[in-house]
């Protein structure tokens, strides 16, 4: 606060007279003789008491200043009642602009970030990531927050707040908290069956809970974390496939050449003799026996050690041969041919 009147000299500007009531609070100020260099920001109004002069609406850096004009009020604006010390400016135009630029500077950039999300039985999934920018990773002010949901839906983390693993953001779950932007793996156990599929969001984030005030004190203050750029990935594994139908195609004759149209393979049977399948592991083997009769001959899909297997059975008839056991001879209808009759079984 300054006496009215009051003088003031800084950075080689001449000393000149300044007027300011009691309480104000004198945020910016130049003389122009000589103007100081780009950038450079005059408000040009007067101030009662208890107000401040600030930059508004403060959406980008060079409305610090650089665009013009810089003298007068369109990127300046003064309140005592909009007074946020150690926060970001608020004003008429925008309350909030002025925090959105503090939360784009504060938070870190994380060019093109890839995750990868690897499943191992019975419940390991292994996460690796790329590294975001960290100019300086030896303080160990940035790291990554890792969260976990069984569906593809996920919350932002609010900047300015820390979690701890356990915590919930929206729908999912916080799996953990990294430490170190020079860390890029991380192992979650959580059990997958068929049919079932798991969803991972990483996000970088800068800073620690804020020392002064507490956690989720204000956005722009505290932790904060990139929603723009992060990382996602997933894991599912698909259905057990299961056999629809096993068909027999072709009728069968002499013990030979049963066909069996199937959408998996084959292995185990029953029936009155033995069964020879041209290739077990194909979906559409050839069967050859060893004696006539029915074959119950049972497919099966061998899904490994997370899906169950499926299996189907089909019965196939197999006849004997065709015999003669008779023959009959007919008189000839002329004396260049002749004519009889075969009886079979």
């Amino acid at each position: 606060m300054l006496p009215a009147p009051a003088t003031l000299s800084s950075f080689g500007i001449r000393p000149v007279t300044t007027y300011m009531p009691w309480g104000a609070y004198y945020h910016a100020g130049r003389q122009l003789d000589p103007p100081l260099p780009l950038p450079r920001l005059n408000h040009a109004q007067s101030l009662v008491s208890g107000e401040a002069v600030f930059v508004c609406p403060g959406s980008n850096l060079n409305e610090y200043g650089t665009n013009a004009p810089q003298n007068g009020t369109t990127y300046t604006g003064k309140s005592y009642t909009l007074l946020t010390f150690g926060l970001p400016n608020e004003c008429a135009s925008s309350s909030t602009a002025n925090s959105e630029y503090w939360r784009s500077l504060r938070q870190p950039a994380w060019p093109l970030p890839s995750l990868n999300a690897l499943f191992s039985i019975p419940s390991n999934i292994f996460l690796t990531w790329n590294a975001c920018t960290d100019p300086l990773p030896a303080d160990n002010t940035q790291g990554y927050l890792i969260l976990r949901n069984p569906v593809n839906v996920f919350t932002h983390p609010n900047d300015g707040q820390t979690y701890v693993a356990g915590e919930n953001i929206g729908g999912a779950i916080v799996v953990a908290v990294i430490p170190s932007s020079q860390t890029l793996s991380y192992t979650d156990t959580y059990p997958l069956t068929c049919g079932e599929s798991v969803y991972y969001r990483v996000y970088a984030f800068r800073y620690g809970t804020d020392n002064l005030n507490g956690n989720n004190y204000n956005a722009a203050r505290g932790r904060a974390y990139n929603e723009t750029d992060f990382g996602t990935a997933g894991v599912t594994i698909p259905e057990a496939p299961a056999i629809i139908s096993v068909v027999a195609v072709d009728a069968s004759c002499g013990n030979n050449n049963g066909n069996i149209s199937i959408t998996a393979s084959g292995g185990t049977f029953t029936g009155p003799g033995t069964v020879i399948f041209s290739d077990p592991a194909a979906w559409n083997a050839k069967v050859t026996v060893s004696a006539s009769g029915v074959y119950i001959l049972r497919w099966t899909i061998s899904n490994g050690t997370v899906c169950p297997s499926s299996e189907d059975d089909v019965a196939l008839d197999f006849g004997d041969a065709i015999q003669v056991i008779a023959r009959t001879d007919l008189p000839p209808p002329c004396g260049t041919c002749d004519h009889f009759t075969v009886y079979h079984r």
